[in-house]
């Protein structure tokens, strides 16, 4: 039943009958803790979640390799890196999803660097990225801005085929611009099969963090041309570039106001 509430998104009820068991004084297993572990970790619970944590200890399922990827992606999902980390560094065999947690947690929370010697460890403990895993490493180098190290991760999603995943391919398009590589944002754009909202809106953030309004402005014609409507996040973009042109080209204003009629999903 645990199980059946977990998996169809029912929380409150999956957390009911889990103190209920406890209280009835039937004891969790290694089957029982994931599925509660990742309610917690949908809807935040931090508190319920440490207590829960401290259930596996005292049932004594801490070394429990579904039941540590569970509490890895768990403090994962509240941010908690220390934590996290605490529970990873113990653990004798880990899972993609687990080293994916780990470095999707350093990454989200700020601390890219980390998030890459993890990556390397992963590397060299024989353990082969997927998709996720490399767009929270793209996200990484992008926030530190390293050009070497984009190529190197770009180099690396070619050789696995991984740019065929849109969310990837955005990725890297976010990164090399994040990187100023402005121009191997937009090669990898331009070979992209399909593109979304994001596809576009990174490509046009690329240029104008860039300097290249008028740039962002013509791209912004092609996303129109192509049918990918606009949203709230792209008139941000827009009114930037146009700003920025202002001073350069008196068409910027007029332009401005096009911008502003358009309207955005």
């Amino acid at each position: 039943m645990i199980r059946a509430y977990a998996t169809n998104g029912h929380c409150a009820e999956t957390l009911e009958l889990y103190s209920l068991m406890r209280r009835s004084g039937i004891s969790a297993n290694n089957f029982t803790f994931p599925f509660v572990l990742k309610v917690c970790a949908s809807k935040s619970l931090i508190l319920e979640g440490k207590v829960v944590h401290g259930d596996v200890i005292r049932a004594g399922f801490h070394s429990d390799l579904y039941v540590e990827a569970a509490l890895v992606d768990m403090y994962a999902k509240f941010g908690q890196t220390d934590d996290g980390c605490k529970v990873f560094d113990k653990m004798l065999m880990r899972d993609l999803v687990s080293w994916t947690s780990m470095i999707t947690a350093y990454e989200q929370a700020e601390k890219p660097k980390e998030a890459l010697v993890l990556f390397q460890k992963m590397q060299q403990d024989g353990m082969m990225a997927d998709s996720v895993t490399v767009v929270s490493v793209a996200s990484a180098v992008g926030q530190l801005g390293d050009a070497m190290k984009a190529q190197a991760v770009h180099g690396y999603a070619l050789c696995n085929a991984f740019l065929e995943d849109l969310c990837v391919g955005n990725s890297i398009v976010a990164m090399y611009a994040k990187c100023g590589n402005v121009k191997k944002a937009r090669m990898v754009f331009d070979r992209m099969e399909e593109r979304d909202g994001i596809s576009w809106n990174s490509m046009l953030s690329g240029y104008t963090q860039n300097g290249q309004a008028s740039e962002a402005l013509l791209l912004f014609d092609e996303m129109q041309d192509s049918g990918c409507k606009p949203n709230p996040v792209t008139a941000l973009i827009l009114v930037s570039a146009c700003a920025y042109l202002a001073p350069l080209e008196p068409s910027a204003s007029s332009r401005a106001d096009f911008v502003v009629s358009v309207k955005f999903v």
